[in-house]
Formats: structure tokens, sequence, C-alpha cells
């Protein structure tokens, strides 16, 4: 008998409200279960079987499953080597089982009833898909990351303002990834950038991409020289056009946890 403890809706007894969205196309994950007896021995067996009908274009990445109260248990059910739960997708009108900890389903929120719809953001209209992530431990994505990575914000830098000037700025790349700096002197400046954060207890992340965007006002050359712990292709001369025009350059370095490399940086941009 199905197991829908901890599970169901308290307003509708019996009714299981846990979901799932799919990350990937979960047609080779989707399952039926069949049991055979042997006439002879009298031993059962088990066999998991792809879902009948089912394919890549109906069973997508984004589609929303929930459980339906069937539980198939390791040991306990011949065949079966790990937790599989029942789940029907109300689109294409499936029904299967499903490994719950596979990498192709996320939990989508298990508050909502099943017989609720799937929800929309009542500010802007967007298609719910799940929470985000808000955590101060570590993110550990073994298979990688899919879709775009960044930060909410970028980091304002020093504004640079003193003609002829010697100005040091630490980047503390622990605030994120994205850093603007803006340069406003009279007259021919220089900033000495150092990132910090770099093997300490606060270190940057192997693999973090860091993106310094430069915004130059004024048309007064400033000097920009990547300091301590930069491994960079030389300074960095920056100047407004004429009017003068505000010019952007962008420059953006990878970090192996020890130093960050730079990987590009543009010519003036208008």
């Amino acid at each position: 008998m199905p197991s829908l403890n901890n599970t169901t809706d308290g307003f509708n007894s019996g009714h299981p409200r846990r979901q799932y969205i799919t990350t990937s196309a979960f047609n080779n994950d989707f399952y039926l279960y069949t049991v055979t007896r042997n006439q002879t021995t009298n031993v059962l067996t088990g066999t998991l079987s792809a879902v009948v009908g089912a394919t890549a274009a109906n069973c997508p990445a984004n589609r929303i499953l929930r459980e339906n109260g069937r539980r198939l248990y390791k040991d306990a059910n011949p065949g079966i080597s790990t937790l599989l739960v029942g789940v029907y997708d109300a689109v294409s009108g499936l029904s299967g089982l499903i490994d719950p900890n596979s990498a192709r389903f996320a939990v989508y929120n298990g508050d909502k009833s099943v017989f609720q719809d799937n929800g929309v953001d009542p500010n802007g209209g967007l298609v719910d898909q799940g929470p985000p992530i808000y955590t101060r431990g570590s993110v550990t994505a073994l298979g990688g990351f899919t879709g775009p990575v960044r930060n909410a914000t970028s980091t304002a830098l020093t504004t640079v303002t003193t003609s002829g000037g010697q100005t040091a700025q630490s980047l503390d790349l622990s605030l994120g990834n994205v850093f603007t700096f803006t340069t406003s002197a009279s007259g021919a400046a220089s900033i000495t950038l150092t990132p910090s954060n770099l093997t300490t207890a606060t270190t940057s992340s192997v693999g973090q991409t860091i993106t310094l965007i430069i915004n130059a006002t004024t048309v007064q050359n400033t000097t920009i020289t990547f300091g301590t712990g930069f491994v960079k292709t030389g300074t960095l001369v920056v100047t407004a056009g004429a009017g003068p025009v505000t010019q952007y350059y962008v420059v953006t370095f990878t970090s192996d946890g020890t130093r960050v490399y730079e990987q590009s940086r543009t010519a003036a941009l208008t």
C-alpha cells in the first residue's frame, strides 16, 4: 500500500502535495514497474521499463510533476535499488515513477496543493519555476551549472577625483563578480587595484569571474595599474572622448583561488 506520510495536503487527506520541477528532458528517467512471479520457484522479479509514450518532446525541462502517493523501496520491492516515487504530469497526462533525488528533478513548492494551478508571479507575470537559493554555505554542483550564474548587484569602487594623485583601491572579491570604477579627475591620475580575499579565509572561489567596468568621464588620462594578485597584460590607460564623451572599458579576470588572471579587455566603448 502506498505511503502518504508527511506528503499529503492537510485540507485534502490522501492528496500528496510534494511536487518536482524537471531540470532537463526526463523521458529516460520516467519508469513503469512490473512484477512477475516464477511459477516454479515462486520468486518475484521486479522490472523497470520506460513509460509508454514518453519522449523528450513531451517530457521536457521545466515540467512540474506531482506525486500520486506511490512508493517503491529498496529491498521491499524486488529489483528496486533506490527509493522511487510515483508522479503524474498534468500536461501530458503521463504517470510513472521517478528517482526524486536524481539530477533531473528539483523540489517545487511543497506547500502548494496539487489541485492548484502552476504559479504565475503577480509582479511581472513570470511562470513560477521554483524558489531561489539563499545560503551562507557552499553551493556544490557536481554536474556543473546550467543557465546564467550572476550577481544581483555590482560593487562601486572609489571614484578618482584627485589630479595627478595615486589612489589605491582594494577589490573585495567576496562582494561579488562585477565592479565599477569611475574617474572624474580634472587632470591625469592613476590608481592601483589589488584584489583582496586571495589565499585567506574568505578566498575568491576557484573559477570565479571578475568583471571590472571603468567609466572615464573626463578627457584626462587615468592609468590603472593592476597590483599584486593580478596576472595581467599590463597597465590600462583610459580617457574620455572629446566633448567630453564618457568612454567605457571592460576588463575580465578569472580566479584560481590564489591569483586572478586577465581574460580580456576592450578598447574604448561609447
